[in-house]
C-alpha cells in the first residue's frame, strides 16, 4: 500500500527536476518564512535574477532583462504571462507543473478581457488553468483536479528583486486513512481541502476518477465505514463524477452517503464550522443532511454524459426546471416566462437565449396567465404562510375530513403541484370513500386550486397520457375503479406506475414515426375501493373520505361562484411567485432537508419510498413554517396525518388513547369531579360529563364509542342506568351516561387506578 502511495503521490517540494528543465539560470530555494494557510499542505518558494539567458519549450534560446516597470525578452517589451508561456507552453495546452493522474480534458483560461475561454487544445492531456492579477504584476498557474478543483497551486509575482512563486501540493491518500477503520471518511472533490480535514483529525480524500479506482483498493480501505460524498458540482464526464466510485462502493456492500454541502452549510464553509465547534459540529451536519445513495441512483454513462455536455436539452414547456430555473408557458402566447431572475423569452428565441428547445411547440392553456404574472410584478400576490392557511381554510369550508391534519396533507399537496418538477418523484392521492361521501366534489376543488388541473371521468389512456404530455396536468380521475376493468389495463398500469417519477415516458407509435411522451405529472384517483395494483398502492397516499357528521354544515362547491373564482386567481398567483421569485431558496429547502424523519405517533421511521412520496409535502410545509415563525407546526401535522394515513388502526387506536389519557388526567384533578359511579364492571359518567371530552367529536354515540374500547383490549361493554340521575315522576332515569370498563388499561395502568382516591 505505501508503495502505491508512493508512486501516485506528487510533493511539489521534491519536483526540482521541473525548475531546472525550464529555468536554467541562477536559482535558490528556501522554506516559506510565515505559517502556511488552512487549504496550503505542502509549500516551497522559490526566486530566480531575471537578467540573463532562458530556453522556452521548443529549445530557443532568449535574452531575458529586468528594469524598473519593464521587462524585455530579447529587447522587446513583454509581460510575465508572455514569458510564462513561453516557459511553459501553456497557450499550447502543455506543462510539466501537473499531478499525476490528475490530468482531465479540457484547459480552460482567462482572455485578455477576463473572461473565461478554452484554450484551443480542448482536449490534451494537461490540465492546467492560469490567470493574472489586476495589475499584471502576479500570475497564477492551478493543475486541477477532474471537477476542477486546484490539487497544486503556482502563484507567481514579479518584483524587483525577480519573480518568486509559492507552489502547494497534496498526497493523493493522506497516511490518516491507511492507518485503521474510521467510522467516518469523507471524500471531497477538493483534494486541497481533503489534506486539510485531514489535518484536523478527520478522515478524508479526494474523490478519485474512474480511471484512478485501481490505484488502491478502495474498499479495503473503507470497509466499515460510513462514506460521505460531499460535493458541490460535478465533473463534466462521467468518468470524472462521483458515481464510478460511488458504484464500486455499493457493489462491495459499502455504507454511502451524499451531502451537498452548499446546501446543508448555507453561507458557512467547512472551516467556518470547524472553528466555531470542530469536529464534532461538522460531523453532526453530515449526518443530519446527508442521504444514502442505492444502485437506482447511479446512471448510464451515456444519460450522465448527455446531460452534461452542453448539448440543447428539451424542456416541457408547461412545466420544467434546467440548471435552476423555472420555465412556464405563458397562457395562449407564444412565450415562457423564466426564473432567477424572472424575464419572458418568446418561444422561437428560447434556444439562442436560454439554451434549451421545446419537447412541443403547440400553444396550450396553463394556470400561467399574463394576469398572473401581472400579479407577482405588481406584488399583489400573498405570502406563501397565508397562502397555505387561506386555501386550507377553503378546503373545510366545503369537504369533511376525520383527521384535522389531513387538510393540511391535501393543502400542501396542492400547493406543489406549481413546482413539482423540482421534485424526482411525487405522489399520488386516492380518494377512497363510499358512495355520497363527497370525493367528487373533492375532486373538483383539487382540480380547481391545482396546476393545470382537470378532471377526467371517461377518458382513454392515449387520452391521459397525451393531456399529460402536452399541459403537466395535475391529472383528476373519477370513478377509478371502473379503470381497472378497462381491456387497456396494461397500458393504464404502465402509464400510471412510470408517471409518478420524474423519468417517466412512454414511447408509442404515431403514424410511421416512434414519438416519447413525457408521463410525469401529480395525480389524484377517486373510487370505492382502494388501489388494487401493488405497484401503483406504492405510490400514492391514501385519504379516507367518510360521510359528514349531521351536526356538520359545509357550503356547496360552485365552481364559477365569484368567491370560489377569486380563490382560485389567488391561488395560482401566489403558488407561482415561489419559483418564479424564490428559485434558489426553493431548491436549497429541497437539497438541504433532512433524511431523518420518523413519523410522530408509531414513532416508525420512513422507508425510503415512504420518504420519496413525503418529502414534496414536508417540503412546502418547511417553508410555510420557516416564513411563518415559531408558532407555525405544518410539518408535525402533516407527518402525523401521513402516520394516521399509512398506519391507520394503530395510529388512530395510539390517538384517542392519548386524547383519553389527557381527558383522565384533567377529570382526575379536578376536586370538584365526582360526576362518575363505579360498580363491579364498569366506571359511569353522565352524558354532560362525556360531552366535554375531545373524544365525543369522534365517537358521538356509545355503539362507535364501545366497537372503539374493543380495539383497545379484551374489554366487556355493556348498557346500564346510572343511578344517581334524577328519575321523573313515573320513576324514569332523566339523561343518560357513558360506561368505560374498569379492567381497560390506558396509558400503562388500569382504568380503576385514575379515579382510586375516590
Amino acid at each position: 500500500m505505501w508503495n502505491k502511495l508512493e508512486r501516485n503521490l506528487w510533493d511539489v517540494r521534491t519536483d526540482e527536476r521541473f525548475v531546472r528543465l525550464h529555468i536554467p539560470f541562477r536559482e535558490f530555494t528556501e522554506q516559506p518564512k510565515r505559517p502556511l494557510s488552512k487549504k496550503k499542505a505542502a509549500s516551497y518558494t522559490a526566486s530566480y535574477w531575471l537578467e540573463g539567458p532562458f530556453t522556452d519549450l521548443g529549445g530557443t534560446t532568449h535574452q531575458l532583462k529586468y528594469t524598473p516597470g519593464e521587462l524585455t525578452v530579447n529587447g522587446k517589451k513583454t509581460t510575465v504571462e508572455s514569458i510564462l508561456a513561453m516557459m511553459y507552453g501553456l497557450e499550447k495546452g502543455v506543462g510539466t507543473a501537473k499531478a499525476v493522474d490528475y490530468e482531465t480534458g479540457y484547459i480552460p483560461t482567462l482572455s485578455s478581457s477576463g473572461k473565461q475561454e478554452f484554450l484551443p487544445g480542448k482536449f490534451n492531456s494537461a490540465h492546467l488553468y492560469h490567470e493574472k492579477s489586476t495589475f499584471g504584476q502576479a500570475f497564477s498557474v492551478h493543475s486541477l483536479s477532474p471537477t476542477g478543483f486546484a490539487i497544486s497551486s503556482k502563484d507567481i509575482s514579479i518584483t524587483k528583486q525577480g519573480i518568486s512563486w509559492e507552489t502547494r501540493g497534496v498526497f493523493r491518500v493522506h497516511p490518516l486513512v491507511l492507518q485503521g477503520t474510521h467510522d467516518l471518511i469523507m471524500v471531497t472533490e477538493d483534494p486541497i481541502l481533503a489534506d486539510y480535514l485531514n489535518e484536523q483529525g478527520i478522515c478524508a480524500f479526494a474523490l478519485p476518477a474512474e480511471h484512478e479506482l485501481n490505484n488502491y483498493n478502495y474498499p479495503e480501505l473503507i470497509q466499515d465505514s460510513k462514506v460521505f460524498l460531499l460535493t458541490n458540482n460535478e465533473g463534466t464526464l462521467f468518468d470524472y463524477s462521483i458515481y464510478p466510485f460511488a458504484e464500486l462502493c455499493l457493489k462491495n456492500g459499502l455504507n454511502i452517503f451524499r451531502i451537498h454541502a452548499e446546501a446543508a452549510f448555507r453561507t458557512l464553509t467547512i472551516f467556518d464550522i470547524l472553528d466555531s465547534g470542530g469536529a464534532i459540529a461538522l460531523d453532526a451536519k453530515i449526518r443530519t443532511y446527508s442521504s444514502p445513495v442505492f444502485p437506482r441512483d447511479i446512471p448510464s454513462r451515456h444519460a450522465y454524459n448527455d446531460a452534461h455536455s452542453g448539448k440543447i436539452v428539451p424542456i416541457d414547456p408547461a412545466q420544467s426546471l434546467r440548471n435552476q430555473r423555472f420555465f412556464y408557458y405563458i397562457d395562449n402566447t407564444s412565450s415562457l416566462v423564466i426564473s432567477n431572475p424572472i424575464r419572458e423569452v418568446s418561444a422561437h428565441s428560447i434556444t439562442e437565449y436560454e439554451g434549451v428547445e421545446l419537447h412541443h411547440t403547440e400553444s396550450i392553456n396553463t394556470v400561467c396567465s399574463s394576469h398572473a404574472l401581472s400579479m407577482i410584478r405588481e406584488k399583489r400576490t400573498i405570502k406563501f404562510c397565508d397562502l397555505f392557511v387561506e386555501t386550507q381554510t377553503f378546503l373545510k369550508r366545503y369537504i369533511y375530513l376525520k383527521d384535522p391534519n389531513w387538510y393540511s396533507l391535501v393543502t400542501a399537496w396542492v400547493l406543489g403541484t406549481y413546482f413539482y418538477k423540482a421534485f424526482s418523484a411525487y405522489p399520488y392521492l386516492n380518494l377512497e370513500g363510499e358512495e355520497g361521501s363527497g370525493k367528487t366534489t373533492f375532486l373538483n376543488i383539487i382540480a380547481h386550486l391545482s396546476f393545470n388541473g382537470i378532471v377526467l371521468t371517461d377518458a382513454s389512456v392515449p387520452t391521459m397520457i397525451e393531456e399529460v404530455d402536452l399541459r403537466g396536468s395535475t391529472l383528476c380521475v373519477d370513478e377509478f375503479e371502473d379503470f381497472s376493468k378497462k381491456s387497456s389495463h396494461d397500458d393504464l398500469s404502465r402509464f400510471l406506475n412510470g408517471g409518478y417519477n420524474h423519468k417517466g415516458a412512454i414511447r408509442k407509435k404515431r403514424g410511421k414515426t416512434t414519438a416519447t411522451y413525457r408521463i410525469y405529472s401529480p395525480k389524484v384517483f377517486a373510487g370505492t375501493g382502494g388501489i388494487k395494483l401493488r405497484t401503483l398502492a406504492s405510490r400514492t397516499i391514501p385519504i379516507y373520505i367518510e360521510r359528514k357528521p349531521t351536526h356538520i354544515q359545509l357550503d356547496e362547491f360552485i365552481e364559477f361562484d365569484p368567491v370560489v373564482e377569486d380563490q382560485k386567481r389567488i391561488t395560482q398567483a401566489s403558488a407561482l411567485a415561489v419559483p418564479l421569485l424564490h428559485t434558489n431558496d426553493l431548491l436549497l429547502a429541497i437539497h438541504s432537508y433532512p433524511t431523518d424523519v420518523e413519523l410522530p405517533i408509531s414513532s416508525e421511521p420512513l422507508s425510503n419510498r415512504q420518504f420519496q412520496l413525503a418529502k414534496p409535502l414536508l417540503v412546502v410545509a418547511a417553508l410555510v413554517d420557516e416564513e411563518a415563525g415559531a408558532s407555525s407546526h405544518v410539518q408535525q401535522h402533516i407527518l402525523e396525518g401521513l402516520d394516521s394515513l399509512w398506519n391507520y388502526s394503530e395510529a388512530q387506536v395510539i390517538k384517542n388513547e392519548r386524547l383519553l389519557t389527557k381527558q383522565l388526567q384533567e377529570w382526575s384533578k379536578n376536586p370538584d369531579f365526582v360526576s362518575f359511579v363505579h360498580d363491579q364492571d364498569h366506571c359511569w359518567f353522565s352524558s354532560e360529563v362525556w360531552d366535554a371530552s375531545p373524544l365525543r367529536a369522534l365517537y358521538p354515540n356509545n355503539t362507535k364509542l364501545y366497537r372503539w374500547l374493543k380495539t383497545l383490549g379484551p374489554v366487556k361493554t355493556k348498557s346500564r342506568h346510572f343511578p344517581h340521575l334524577p328519575k321523573d315522576k313515573k320513576g324514569k332515569q332523566i339523561g343518560s351516561g357513558v360506561g368505560f370498563p374498569l379492567n381497560l388499561n390506558i396509558a400503562h395502568q388500569p382504568f380503576r387506578s385514575w379515579f382510586s382516591k375516590k
